[in-house]
């Protein structure tokens, strides 16, 4: 019981991998602990290095499989980008015998291409970075390949307002496109732990 509870073995052990490793790296484990201990993290790194399914996939599965009324959500730069993220968290779900317990049967919760709602009442959410983000309060929000986002506003006054009430989580990740592109931005800022 108390090994659920740590993120590394969970994911390793009851959600899985694909393809080898089967596990995770070394410095997938490292995001893993950082996120863990720091609650606004940037991380950038190289394209397939596993940060969106290390960060935004399994770390989200796990959290709402584990933490009863847990709440976060995926942004990404559209609607398509951020339905495609929840679309594989909802197949990893789905596709393993012990997440699968997690699913509400009937219309016990929701269950669409922007939402899943779990028996426990966690939910994820998919949505798009513009300024009809606010309305939820969140436990964790985690923005997807924030190298090609344009508008700083969404990062610095749209969501850091969305997690102060639950005293949650920030996660920004992507592969920077240049040395003035969003994810720089953000490592001036000291309130994240920026990780390259």
């Amino acid at each position: 019981q108390k090994k659920l509870r740590e993120p590394i073995f969970f994911i390793n052990e009851i959600i899985g991998f694909d393809s080898e490793p089967f596990k995770l790296t070394p410095y997938q484990e490292e995001w893993i602990n950082l996120i863990e201990s720091n609650d606004r993290l940037n991380i950038a790194a190289f394209r397939s290095s596993g940060k969106t399914e290390t960060l935004l996939i399994d770390y989200p599965i796990f959290k709402a499989f584990t933490q009863p009324g847990w709440q976060g959500i995926i942004v990404s730069n559209s609607l398509k980008q951020s339905t495609s993220v929840l679309r594989r968290i909802r197949e990893k779900i789905l596709g393993n015998e012990v997440l699968r317990t997690s699913v509400p049967s009937g219309r016990q919760g929701l269950w669409s291409k922007t939402e899943l709602q779990l028996k426990n009442n966690s939910i994820i959410w998919s949505r798009p970075n513009n300024e009809n983000l606010p309305g939820e309060h969140d436990n964790f929000i985690g923005g997807d390949e924030v190298g090609y986002w344009k508008d700083m506003d969404i990062i610095t006054k749209v969501i850091p307002p969305m997690v102060v009430a639950k005293k949650g989580k920030i996660v920004w990740i992507g592969t920077t496109v240049s040395k003035i592109d969003a994810l720089h931005q953000i490592k001036k800022n000291p309130a994240y732990l920026t990780k390259w």
